[in-house]
């Protein structure tokens, strides 16, 4: 995360947050795209593990 706005600057606050288009979505493999690409079960499970960063957010008390 990145800040954009401050309230104090532009009377709100934003954050811009990068992800990948599928990320946490699915697992895409080479057999979606490639005529011999290899299937989900040909990789090993070790490569799926991952570092993962967790953000919580508070619940919101306005509706937008």
């Amino acid at each position: 995360m990145e800040p954009v706005s401050s309230v104090k600057e532009n009377g709100y606050f934003t954050s811009k947050i990068t992800i990948t288009s599928n990320s946490g979505t699915y697992i895409e493999a080479g057999s979606h795209i490639l005529e011999n690409g290899k299937n989900i079960d040909e990789y090993p499970l070790q490569r799926f593990i991952r570092p993962v960063n967790i953000v919580k957010l508070p619940r919101q008390t306005e509706n937008f």
